[in-house]
C-alpha cells in the first residue's frame, strides 16, 4: 500500500510563494521519494523536506539542525513542531519516531496520509538573508527566526483586559489563499500592547489592515473603540466574521458602537469616505505583521498613505518582523517617507511586555 502526504510548505528565507512536496511511501515504483515501510513517519517527512531544500538549492547544504519544521495541527488549531528536537548532537541521534503519520495515529501530527497540510520551514543558516535593526539599517549577526510562537495562544479563550478574549484560526493550506488564517505573534504582540494602552484605542474609530481572523481589531473593540472596520481579502472574511461573532457579547459590554469586517483589496482599496459614515478619515490605523513579501509591500504601503492623506492626527500601529532583504530595506524606505514621526517601542521596559528582537512594535505619525 502507497502512503502519501503533499506539503504545501512556506520557506520566507529562500521562496516568495508556497512550494508542494509530495513524499510517498511503498511498493510504487514510479514515487519520486520513498519509505520502505508502509508508514510516513515525522523523522522520514523531516528529512525528506531537508533533502528538497538541498535539490532546491544545490549550493547549500542543509543539516537538521540548520532547519526547523512547524506543521499546522487541525486539532489544536496551532503550528506545532514536527520533530522536537535541538540543535546538540546528542539530541539529534535520539529524534523521536513514534509519531506514524497513518490515519489510526492519535499523535500529532494526526491523519497525515492522503493529505494535505500546511508547514512552514526556518532555516537557522542562511547567508542570503538579512538582518536589520530596529530603525531599518543593515547588521552583520546571526539569522533570527522565531521558532514556533512566541506569545501564549489558546483558540479556546485569552485571558485579556478582564476578558475572555476568543480568536479561532484555521489551515491556510485549504485553498491555498495566503497567511490570513492563522493568529500570527505579531497580531498577539500588539493586542497585549493595546492591553496596557488601551487609551491609544478608546473611544476612538479604528480602522485595522491585513486583520487575518481579527484578533488585533476584536481587542480594540473589547478595549472599548467607537468603531472598529476590520479588513482582509474575501477568503479571511468568513473566519473573522465568526470570531467576531464568538466576541459579540463582550464587545457589546465596551460599548463599542460598530465593528464589521469587509474586503480592501490593497491593489485596489476603496475610497475612505465608503468605509465611514461620520468620519473622513479614521484616528487609529493598526497593521500587524503584514509585511511578508516583497511585492506586498507597495501596495500596502500605497493603501496606507491613501487613508492618511490629508489626515495629520492619524496615529499608525505597526507590529513588523523582518525578513528578506528586499522587503525590509522597501518597507522603512516607504516608512521614513510616510511619516515625520516613528517611534520603536521598548515594550519590555515600557510596558513589560518580552519579544523576540526580529519583532518591531512602530508608533507611527505624520
Amino acid at each position: 500500500m502507497v502512503h502519501h502526504v503533499v506539503i504545501v510548505a512556506e520557506c520566507p528565507q529562500l521562496w516568495k510563494h508556497l512550494h508542494k512536496i509530495r513524499i510517498l511511501s511503498g511498493s510504487d515504483g514510479n514515487c519520486a521519494t520513498k519509505q520502505s515501510n508502509s508508514q510516513i513517519s515525522s523523522r522520514y517527512i523531516f528529512y525528506e523536506i531537508v533533502s528538497y531544500l538541498n535539490k532546491f538549492d544545490a549550493k547549500k547544504s542543509y543539516v537538521p539542525s540548520s532547519v526547523y519544521v512547524e506543521i499546522y495541527d487541525s486539532s489544536s488549531c496551532k503550528f506545532v513542531p514536527l520533530l522536537r528536537s535541538s540543535r546538540s548532537k546528542e539530541d539529534q541521534s535520539t529524534i523521536s519516531d513514534s509519531d506514524r503519520c497513518t490515519s489510526n495515529s492519535s499523535h500529532p501530527p494526526c491523519s497525515l496520509n492522503g493529505t494535505r497540510f500546511r508547514c512552514i520551514i526556518h532555516i537557522e543558516k542562511e547567508s542570503s538573508c538579512y538582518n536589520s535593526s530596529h530603525d531599518g539599517n543593515s547588521r552583520e549577526g546571526p539569522l533570527l527566526l522565531m521558532k514556533g510562537r512566541f506569545f501564549d495562544y489558546n483558540p479556546h479563550g485569552m485571558n485579556f483586559a478582564g476578558n475572555i478574549l476568543i480568536v479561532k484560526e484555521e489551515s491556510n493550506n485549504k485553498d491555498e489563499n495566503g497567511t490570513g488564517l492563522n493568529v500570527w505573534d505579531g497580531s498577539l504582540l500588539l493586542a497585549r500592547y493595546l492591553e496596557q494602552y488601551p487609551s491609544k484605542v478608546r473611544g476612538k474609530s479604528i480602522l485595522e489592515l491585513g486583520s487575518g481572523p481579527g484578533l488585533v481589531g476584536i481587542a480594540a473593540a473589547i478595549l472599548g473603540s467607537k468603531e472598529v472596520i476590520l479588513s482582509d481579502l474575501s477568503y479571511a472574511l468568513p473566519l473573522m466574521k465568526r470570531n467576531v461573532e464568538l466576541n459579540k457579547s463582550t464587545i457589546e459590554s465596551a460599548q463599542c458602537e460598530k465593528i464589521d469586517c469587509i474586503e480592501i483589496n490593497w491593489f485596489s482599496p476603496p475610497d475612505i469616505d465608503s468605509l465611514y459614515r461620520c468620519k473622513k478619515f479614521p484616528e487609529v490605523i493598526l497593521i500587524a505583521d503584514c509585511v511578508w513579501l516583497e511585492e506586498l509591500v507597495t501596495p500596502l504601503m500605497d493603501t496606507l498613505e491613501k487613508y492618511c492623506i490629508g489626515n495629520h492626527q492619524i496615529e499608525v500601529i505597526i507590529t513588523y518582523q523582518r525578513r528578506g532583504k528586499a522587503a525590509d530595506v522597501l518597507f522603512w524606505e516607504r516608512v521614513r517617507r510616510m511619516f515625520t514621526s516613528i517611534t520603536a517601542v521598548d515594550t519590555l521596559n515600557d510596558c513589560g511586555i518580552d519579544k523576540p528582537d526580529f519583532l518591531t512594535l512602530l508608533i507611527c505619525k505624520r
